[in-house]
């Protein structure tokens, strides 16, 4: 996966446009409407997720690399094979423990679901930054090559 395609910064513990000049001033309230702004034109499947995670924002190639369904409101999991729900809540707590920009999971690929049911392989890449409402995550989200598959 390329690295720092999203077009935030996580700025002394806050989310701001790659492009902005740092500023303290910059409150922690995060705007939605402001975030799917900043994700919407990129051609990788781009997710914010609160740190209940529920999908707070995405982006249409998301939505059409899961289905074209309606991601927001629900929760992460639901992207996953059934049999991995249970151990992604973990793994999603141990990481909020311990949150940093890195490459989600040890492999070079990680299962997601289609809305169809199909698994299919992905690599994601994880940007974590706080809210007033807790820790957050984006997360930039492509389908693995076959070969890594």
């Amino acid at each position: 996966m390329r690295q720092t395609l999203l077009p935030i910064a996580v700025v002394d513990d806050r989310i701001v446009p790659n492009d902005a000049a740092p500023s303290r001033a910059t409150p922690r309230a995060v705007d939605p409407d402001a975030l799917r702004e900043l994700i919407g034109e990129l051609e990788v499947g781009a997710l914010i997720v609160d740190a209940a995670g529920r999908m707070v924002c995405a982006n249409r190639a998301a939505q059409q690399l899961f289905g074209e369904r309606v991601l927001e409101g629900r929760m992460i999991e639901e992207l996953l094979p059934p049999n991995l729900r249970d151990a992604h809540r973990v793994y999603r707590a141990v990481y909020g423990t311990m949150p940093t920009a890195r490459p989600m999971g040890r492999y070079p690929y990680l299962l997601a679901q289609h809305d169809s049911g199909e698994a299919f392989c992905v690599q994601i890449e994880l940007t974590p930054f706080t809210t007033d409402s807790g820790l957050w995550t984006a997360a930039l989200i492509e389908p693995a090559a076959p070969e890594d598959c």
